[in-house]
């Protein structure tokens, strides 16, 4: 049964968004059918047409409904978290005069009641989603009370995966990633390098991957996510670089270790600093890349090959090195003429 207003729109006070669907004892709502309506004395709507009850001998019985303006209806709207209506969903009145039946265009469903007393409506449970609140709802029904009604939310449960990569995309396993949010959980990536929760709840998430001694973040070490009804699925990837290390060594032609000699690393991680007592120094590298290291020029003295060395650097890769020969000034002695 529908009612329009007079602009020819549906009136919202009506039932379900105008519309009302009536049970009349049979097993389902759609073994009634309504053949005529009229308004009584009372303006109030009169349906005659068929019904297929439970205790009927024919299977076709006549049918009168009439419908109170005052009330005595009872109406359950099934919702998502973002307020979307949901269709076809069961709900299930218990109390004096049982009754169930599915939502409609609009998410919900109205029973006309004729007899008071305590009710509960029950919505089904549907895997895949959560509801956001209590599966039922309870109603003291009054004699020309009401309109009685209640509102269930659901939220369409989502996937969200976080993955661990190094920088060559390997996949990195045993990594802890923390989920913060109205749903919070945690693990660790499994062997594809990815860990994927079932979120039920809507709302804004973060997911943040553990710090790691001698790996580097390649970007930011967290991700937000803003997580609605049946969305996604939501993923996010890190990429970590394994810390190397690349050492650059001076010494002379005799293989004897040269201090104090500058060296210069070009490349996505670049850095300088001058050798040590062993004639070396060594950075600790937290990018992947082409890198080149260049010794300084020191009059005097005489490369003995080229005075640079390039790498491709990877990560966990090396350890990387090079050793950069010279030969040293040569000592000349005055001539003495007697």
């Amino acid at each position: 049964m529908a009612r329009y207003l007079d602009n020819g729109t549906l009136d919202p006070e009506f039932g379900c968004g105008g519309k009302v669907t009536t049970n009349l004892g049979g097993e389902s709502e759609n073994y009634d059918v309504a053949l005529d309506t009229a308004l009584d004395a009372m303006g109030r709507i009169v349906v005659v047409g068929e019904a297929n009850p439970e205790s009927s001998d024919t299977g076709r019985d006549f049918a009168v409904a009439r419908y109170l303006d005052s009330g005595m209806r009872i109406t359950a709207f099934k919702q998502n978290t973002e307020g979307a209506s949901i269709q076809d969903w069961l709900m299930t009145l218990a109390g004096p005069e049982p009754k169930s039946g599915r939502t409609v265009e609009g998410g919900c469903i109205t029973w006309a009641v004729t007899q008071p007393g305590a009710y509960t409506v029950t919505e089904e449970d549907q895997a895949g989603w959560t509801h956001q609140g209590a599966a039922s709802a309870d109603f003291t029904v009054i004699s020309d009370g009401g309109p009685y009604n209640h509102t269930f939310f659901n939220f369409q449960d989502v996937t969200l995966t976080a993955c661990k990569q190094n920088t060559e995309g390997a996949a990195i396993k045993d990594w802890l990633m923390t989920l913060a949010g109205p749903d919070p959980k945690s693990g660790q990536t499994l062997e594809n390098g990815c860990i994927t929760w079932t979120v039920t709840k809507p709302g804004v998430y973060t997911v943040t991957e553990e710090d790691r001694v001698g790996w580097t973040h390649q970007g930011a070490a967290s991700a937000d996510f803003t997580v609605v009804s049946g969305g996604g699925p939501y993923s996010h990837t890190f990429v970590n670089f394994k810390d190397v290390t690349l050492t650059a060594c001076k010494q002379n032609t005799a293989g004897a270790a040269i201090k104090d000699w500058l060296m210069t690393l070009v490349g996505p991680d670049p850095k300088s600093g001058r050798t040590l007592e062993n004639g070396c120094i060594t950075w600790t590298v937290t990018k992947p890349g082409a890198c080149t290291v260049t010794e300084h020029y020191r009059a005097g003295w005489t490369p003995q090959g080229a005075t640079w060395a390039d790498f491709t650097v990877v990560s966990g890769g090396g350890p990387y090195s090079h050793t950069f020969a010279n030969r040293p000034p040569t000592l000349w002695l005055p001539l003495i003429m007697r």
